[in-house]
């Protein structure tokens, strides 16, 4: 017998009756990180549905929605307004669907940068933050106009978040940077649905997106849609959230040599077509919320919550290799916490050497973590409050540097030192922090594979975090 997945069954409910119990809630940037390694770098509107179970019970297909131009801003609560109050979030007041929908606000709309791109960056932290409630092989990314070119730096990024995506759906936007890596979208197992409208004009004329949806068809013809609204301009991501394209006129059959997509009545919706398209893939990011202990603890002690990502069922485990010379006085619970057996001693012992692994049907993801003792790794902090954080770590060798986000209220001269676990000198420098927020890259292209710490130190400040090169 068939079994029909339950978000499936809901949504058929939902197109019969407008449920109003869902949660369109706006979130500040850099104001929320109760599970994620850092602060939200986007502020974003979220949308939670009706009964949402936040105990991890319940996993939920997730969308993320990129807004385009004229939507951008700083991420604070009155600019989200910009977003709270349009498109798919005006619509989600009144309408119930079982997804959670994160809809970011980018500065400039395109969600683009440097590696890593502000869009990796928001993914990244989201998928952390709501890594108990999220379903990995349900995410689905939606961008319009030049969140469409979010979408499309995403696909040359092709970093291992890209990877989790089941399905893009790029809506009146240029996909044309993207048409030489049409071969990921298959080598990723990802289905792609574009929505276009045929009087649209430069730079997002039908033709910019025309090619990339070619260059995919070729490969495999059922990776790629192409709907296209007739006599539509530049809006038809407005016939996509809430349905309404199904059985407008449009482009039907093969036109000089392009296949068109009809999306008919009869058609399942968008959100039915999200669905049908399930991924599984392997852990490739493994965290622990914390890495200090305090002198004399007691055995048993929860060092700290582990959390990654990857297809479910999946196991958190104790592994052998580089950097396990500890694993025989730790353990991991039922809740996915790494506990310490012994008690510490800082005399005895200042840190531990701990390997672990996060493992599923599709394949396993190990990192070498240390445990320090009585705070060694980090001192004064706490006379300024707040956070800081390297993205990404572990970093892969052949990555060139890393991102240093610094968040409290010190300013002046800010040293730095990178040493590795024997306390050896690695590199050194100094910047100028001039601001509460600091954002600064950190060149590690000539370390080698290893372990270290980054220390940093002000005139009354000093901090310091571990990082991993892998």
């Amino acid at each position: 017998m068939k079994i029909i997945p339950i978000y499936l069954l809901l949504l058929l409910i939902v197109g019969q009756a407008l449920a109003q119990n869902g949660t369109v809630s706006k979130v500040a940037i850099k104001t929320q990180n109760n599970k994620a390694s850092f602060l939200n770098p986007r502020g974003f509107v979220i949308y939670l549905p009706e009964n949402f179970d936040d105990s991890g019970e319940t996993k939920y297909p997730v969308i993320f929605w990129l807004h385009g131009l004229g939507k951008d801003g700083d991420g604070s609560l009155n600019n989200l307004n910009k977003i709270y109050n349009d498109q798919i979030c005006e619509w989600l007041k009144t309408h119930d669907i079982p997804f959670i929908v994160f809809a970011p606000q980018d500065h400039n709309g395109y969600f683009g940068g440097a590696y890593p791109s502000r869009l990796t960056r928001f993914v990244q932290w989201a998928t952390e933050e709501y890594v108990d409630n999220i379903d990995f092989y349900q995410l689905h990314l939606a961008g319009l106009s030049a969140g469409g070119y979010g979408i499309r730096e995403f696909i040359v990024e092709n970093d291992d978040l890209y990877k989790m995506f089941a399905t893009l759906t790029p809506m009146s936007t240029n996909l044309n940077n993207a048409n030489n890596y049409a071969q990921r979208i298959i080598n990723n197992d990802q289905y792609v649905w574009i929505h276009h409208g045929t009087n649209d004009s430069s730079p997002n004329a039908i033709g910019a997106v025309e090619n990339f949806h070619n260059a995919v068809q070729s490969l495999d013809p059922k990776r790629s849609r192409l709907t296209a609204y007739k006599g539509m301009g530049h809006s038809a991501w407005e016939e996509v959230y809430d349905n309404t394209g199904q059985g407008k006129e449009q482009l039907e059959g093969t036109i000089s040599g392009t296949e068109y997509y009809n999306w008919t009545a009869e058609d399942d919706t968008w959100y039915e077509w999200l669905t049908l398209h399930t991924k599984t893939h392997a852990p490739s990011r493994l965290k622990i919320s914390n890495t200090e202990l305090e002198d004399e603890e007691a055995a048993g002690t929860i060092v700290g919550q582990l959390s990654g990502n990857g297809s479910y069922p999946r196991k958190y485990l104790l592994v052998s290799g580089e950097g396990d010379a500890d694993n025989d006085k730790f353990s991991i619970n039922s809740s996915n916490e790494l506990v310490i057996e012994e008690a510490t001693r800082f005399i005895d012992q200042s840190s531990y050497q701990v390997r672990v692994g996060l493992s599923n049907s599709e394949g396993s993801y190990e990192v070498p973590l240390v445990i320090s003792v009585d705070g060694i790794l980090s001192a004064d902090a706490n006379d300024y409050p707040g956070g800081i954080s390297l993205y990404p770590n572990p970093v892969k060798v052949g990555t060139h540097s890393l991102i240093l986000d610094l968040d409290n209220a010190y300013k002046g001269q800010l040293d730095y030192q990178i040493v590795n676990l024997s306390g050896a000198l690695v590199t050194e420098g100094s910047w100028i922090k001039n601001s509460k927020v600091f954002s600064q890259p950190v060149n590690i292209e000539s370390i080698e594979r290893g372990i270290f710490i980054l220390k940093l130190k002000g005139n009354d400040f000093q901090d310091s975090i571990q990082f991993i090169k892998m």
